[in-house]
């Protein structure tokens, strides 16, 4: 077992309960071993959730970049967010515990606050895609988007009874 085991495993295993319950012993048990043997790869549930948040940020980073030039090079407005809002539902969908994950830390801790920082990181042109805003403004749809993407997962777990999807 080593450290991106054990991240992935919390997602999936802590997600499962929408992150309410994040017990070190129940991720110990879905990967079969003493949560003693945890705390040698991270030395507090603090460091695995940061571990957890750094992994959600390459990881998105890493799918949305390709497509944001297509956005900002785009013919016009609608076109550029539809683009973004299909790569962000496809990350979504292929990614749901990170999908719920970043949705509580964008309510929880404010450390989802920081994204643009993130962003400039990873070489996406903030500057560019925030000059969209006042030529029919990405913020105030985007956030409308994110709102309904938020919706139809929360609706597919409760047709799913609150299960894996």
């Amino acid at each position: 077992m080593n450290k991106m085991e054990i991240i992935k495993a919390a997602f999936t295993v802590w997600g499962r309960k929408f992150f309410r319950v994040t017990s070190l012993t129940e991720l110990a048990g879905e990967l079969g071993v003493t949560k003693p043997a945890l705390y040698r790869h991270f030395p507090s549930k603090e460091a695995l959730l940061n571990a957890m948040y750094e992994y959600y940020l390459d990881t998105y980073g890493a799918y949305i970049k390709p497509y944001i030039e297509e956005v900002l090079t785009a013919g016009d407005i609608v076109q550029g967010l539809r683009i973004l809002i299909r790569t962000m539902t496809g990350f979504n969908f292929r990614n749901r515990y990170l999908f719920i994950f970043s949705l509580v830390q964008r309510h929880g801790d404010g450390r989802a606050c920081a994204i643009t920082g993130e962003f400039r990181r990873w070489g996406i042109d903030m500057p560019r895609l925030e000059a969209l805003e006042g030529k029919g403004g990405y913020p105030y749809r985007l956030h409308f988007a994110l709102a309904s993407q938020a919706f139809f997962v929360a609706a597919q777990f409760k047709k799913c009874g609150g299960g894996v999807m």
